[in-house]
């Protein structure tokens, strides 16, 4: 349960846009609340204790049938644990459930009294703009509850109701990964999908089945007698146990019918058979011994998941509803408290089953007309999604389609885009169709859940029925045409949406130009002035000139996407695009350049207090990425842990699989190929198709390490799977590949000179090299050149093979790059020693000579064994800056930092490097290999 302000706090979570959400917090706080057990109730000791026996267990599952008590029970558990030191979470599930949001906020939400902080960050992150994997938030809240010394006991009740499999995939996570002080009870009606049988192997599962929750005969006859108030003899609650088997749903409704009667035997002997019978007898008989009025409510409230006495008397017509409900808890009439306070209420999910079958048999004809006067209640009240929930159980499809669409903005936001899709498809086509707003609502639901293949039909709808219109913002031009529309904003926006939806999947299929195209479109539809929308339209063409390899365009185009940013009053999103900006840096080859403005943006994130800004950990990997390309390892691993180390609020959905290849770079540049392959492997499982260009293929970067490793079956494997060939067209985004493919054919050539695979590889280089030129992508040249340079080593051609080296190294060289050339082993190193001979490279050549030592990559194992206090990142760049002939104050304002703080660097370093100047600093940390 939380305090209200508890409850203000998850709502802003779940939406800081939706207006309509603060009224939700009745049905939030029904969601958290844990039922009472009483005195009146019969206490089951036998189970009680077989709870006490299982404290050691992970979880505690009670699955039975509908009418065993399974909820009861577990709230007599918690009365029997009133006092003691273990904390308590609720969430009483429903069908609505399903959509992982949502459950995710219940969940975590009921932790927020045992657990504030951790409730409070798994809220953010999960309501965040760029939501993490939820194993990622979970393996957050693990971490925090096993560093507590508080234990807790998470309640899931009715989870039979939650069919989504991504929910209960991460629930079996969860469970695999629960810390000792935190336990699992699931009340359900079957056996979820979870990893029961680990459990029951490790020991840590108890189960309580049917079997176990049917009343003994001595609780028979103490529920009878006692709790129910009846004067039974024994062969009549014998019968009555016989005929019930224990179950408790038909003793209750049993005593329910038999209150007041004179004819018990009678009764006791009237019935028989199985449960769907016995059932149907009880309920007849517990409606009429009922008011006709009671009766009457019964039935007709019986459509509601949840009642209050405002909703009843807007239904039912009923006057004074609240009194009503009171009373039908002091009947013990399968009615269950939500709240405290007695103000929310459900049926028992069996009678209200019942009870809903026995209204569809008697009074169908109502059925519309209730559920219309519960939607417009729930209008009234602000809580639309079950407004529309009993819109379309009416088939109000008009009304329920003005309520949907407005929704779409917001529910979109709340990452909730799954629900509305679900809402929307309920409505006729005809419906939707002539609703625009919907219909392109769908497609981009569509787009959000991965569909990319079947929005265009919707699009293309749209578009033709808007181009009929000479105006399509002339309200009579629209009912002329038979348009509806509720949402003013995004209806004008329409073109600029369905364009921006293409441009979308385009980019997302790989297609830059289409994108390009269509960005364009969405771009001449948005009014500059809206910073926000042109500013994200704008974002979108930045990536297509990026996949495309027009870096400078690229580059330019975030740089105004910064501008815009800058004008709105939001200072996460005004600092979004340095991210992208530092990644394009790298990917055109600017080393130095990336590095300084990964810095800047770190600078920057973390001058924002309390603030942690989704995609910090995008620039450590993008650092250490740098780094390894660098050589410095060291550093390298100082950023991989520093990101390793950031709460999953400060990662984006990408960081998962971005993570895993950062690992395998440092891995490969340290040696350990099998690893980094490894890595590799699973990384590639966790892609999915998204608009960030993936300009380095999985398979791609593999087959260079089979490559370095001299393994050309396995590449040659790529090739095939690929179907690669020479002549093909190359793109931008399969540059990489088909370096890599002409690096295949040069161990091929090594392995049978006579098949000429060294001049294929000649003539693929030879058409990629003017693009990569034209776009100024010094990565890609430099890749190139050493490629061809190396193609001329292996036809034995060393004259051939030093002008493309000489230049490789001159453009290498100012950004320090090492790994490109150290990666290709001894036929490089061969290489540079002949240029290193003819005076081409300088220093710069010899210390890439130096950096094949023993053939091992080195960095991390020898600044590890030297230094006791290894140097920081920071501390190896004003180092490398120091070495660079720069002074103090270049040095700050290089890195966008205090004189002051620099000089503290340098003191730090010194002591590190037991220094006591600069020239002796630095010719220690050369011999540490640290520059």
């Amino acid at each position: 349960m939380l305090a209200n302000d508890d409850l203000h706090f998850t709502l802003r979570h779940m939406s800081e846009t939706s207006q309509h959400i603060a009224s939700a917090i009745p049905i939030l706080e029904t969601k958290l609340y844990a039922p009472r057990w009483h005195a009146d109730l019969i206490s089951r000791p036998r189970l009680i204790q077989r709870f006490e026996q299982g404290k050691k267990q992970k979880l505690i599952l009670i699955s039975a049938p509908a009418g065993f008590g399974k909820s009861t029970l577990l709230a007599e558990h918690l009365a029997s644990q009133s006092g003691a030191e273990t904390e308590v979470a609720w969430v009483s599930l429903d069908e609505n459930d399903n959509d992982p949001i949502l459950f995710w906020t219940y969940f975590f939400a009921s932790l927020r009294n045992s657990f504030p902080d951790a409730s409070d960050q798994a809220l953010s992150l999960l309501h965040s703009a760029q939501a993490a994997p939820i194993e990622t938030t979970l393996t957050t809240l693990i971490n925090h509850i096993s560093q507590s010394s508080i234990a807790v006991n998470v309640h899931l009740d009715d989870l039979h109701l939650v069919t989504n499999t991504t929910i209960v995939e991460a629930l079996g996570f969860l469970l695999t990964h629960m810390p000792e002080n935190m336990r699992l009870y699931i009340a359900t009606r079957s056996d979820p999908d979870l990893p029961l049988s680990r459990l029951r192997a490790r020991g840590k599962l108890l189960e309580l089945k049917a079997a176990d929750l049917r009343f003994t005969p001595e609780e028979t006859n103490a529920f009878l007698q006692q709790s129910m108030s009846l004067n039974l003899t024994a062969d009549q609650i014998k019968s009555l146990e016989t005929r019930t088997e224990g179950w408790i749903a038909g003793l209750q409704m049993a005593a329910l019918s038999m209150q007041g009667r004179s004819d018990v035997d009678a009764f006791v002997n009237a019935f028989a058979g199985d449960d769907r019978f016995i059932i149907d007898y009880l309920l007849q008989e517990v409606l009429q011994s009922q008011s006709s009025d009671v009766r009457n409510f019964l039935l007709q409230s019986a459509i509601l998941d949840r009642l209050s006495g405002p909703l009843c008397d807007a239904v039912t017509g009923f006057k004074e509803s609240h009194l009503l409900l009171q009373q039908l808890e002091r009947n013990n009439l399968f009615i269950i408290p939500l709240d405290e306070k007695r103000q929310w209420y459900r049926y028992h999910h069996l009678f209200a089953d019942m009870l809903l079958s026995r209204l569809q048999n008697e009074q169908p004809q109502e059925l519309a007309d209730l559920h219309i006067k519960a939607s417009r209640w729930y209008e009234g009240n602000d809580l639309i999604e079950k407004a529309i929930e009993h819109a379309l159980a009416a088939e109000d499809m008009q009304h329920a389609a003005e309520l949907i669409e407005p929704l779409w903005a917001i529910m979109d936001k709340r990452l909730q885009s799954a629900t509305w899709m679900k809402w929307a498809l309920q409505l006729p086509e005809t419906e939707v169709t002539r609703r625009p707003v919907i219909n392109v609502g769908i497609a981009w639901a569509m787009l959000d859940s991965g569909e990319l293949d079947n929005i265009e039909t919707r699009l293309r709808e749209t578009e033709d029925l808007l181009a009929k219109m000479k105006d399509p913002g002339d309200p009579q031009e629209r009912r002329r045409h038979g348009i509806e529309m509720t949402d003013k904003k995004h209806y004008h926006y329409l073109p600029a949406h369905i364009a921006t939806a293409r441009a979308y999947r385009a980019q997302a299929m790989g297609d830059s130009q289409s994108t390009i195209r269509y960005t364009r479109q969405a771009l001449d539809h948005f009014n500059e002035d809206d910073h926000v929308e042109y500013g994200s339209a704008s974002a979108l063409l930045g990536l297509a000139y990026w996949s495309s390899g027009e870096m400078t365009a690229a580059y330019q185009t975030f740089s105004n996407v910064l501008d815009k940013f800058a004008k709105t009053d939001n200072v996460l999103l005004a600092i979004g695009p340095l991210f992208v900006l530092s990644d394009i840096k790298a990917a055109q080859g600017y080393l130095i350049q990336a590095t300084n403005q990964y810095r800047q943006s770190l600078e920057k994130i973390y001058a924002l207090e309390d603030i942690v800004l989704p995609g910090t950990a995008s620039l450590h990997m993008g650092l250490c990425a740098v780094y390894c390309e660098q050589g410095e390892l060291f550093a390298a691993k100082k950023e991989l842990e520093t990101c390793q180390a950031l709460p999953d609020n400060a990662r984006l959905p990408s960081n998962a699989y971005k993570l895993l290849v950062t690992k395998s770079l440092l891995k490969e540049a340290s040696g350990q190929a099998d690893e980094a392959i490894e890595l590799l492997y699973e990384a590639e499982r966790l892609y999915f198709h998204n608009p960030m260009p993936n300009i380095y293929s999985f398979g791609g970067i593999r087959t260079r390490i089979w490559l370095s490793l001299d393994n050309l079956p396995e590449a040659l494997a790529w090739v095939r799977s690929e179907n690669l060939s020479p002549d093909d067209d190359i793109s931008f985004l399969k540059e990489y590949d088909y370096v890599t493919l002409s690096k295949v054919f040069v161990l091929r050539h090594r392995h049978n000179p006579r098949k000429g695979f060294a001049q294929k590889a000649l003539s693929i280089l030879d058409r990629m090299l003017p693009a990569a030129e034209k776009e100024d992508r010094i990565r890609s040249i430099i890749d190139i050149l050493i490629t061809r340079a190396l193609a001329y080593r292996t036809m034995d051609d060393v004259e051939a093979a030093l002008p493309p080296l000489e230049r490789a190294l001159e453009l290498a060289g100012p950004q320090g790059y090492q790994r490109m050339f150290v990666s290709e082993s001894h036929a490089m190193q061969t290489l540079l020693r002949h240029a290193v001979g003819a005076g081409i490279g300088g220093d710069y050549a010899r210390g890439l000579l130096a950096a094949f030592t023993d053939g091992s990559p080195a960095g991390i194992a020898d600044a590890d064994h030297e230094l006791a206090n290894p140097l920081t990142a920071r501390e190896i760049e004003i180092l490398r800056l120091i070495a660079a002939g720069m002074r103090n104050q270049e040095i700050a304002d290089h890195l966008f930092i205090s004189l002051s703080t620099v000089k503290r660097h340098i003191a730090n370093a010194y002591g590190k490097l037991d220094a006591g100047h600069r020239t002796e600093a630095i010719a220690r940390a050369k011999t540490l290999k640290l520059l």
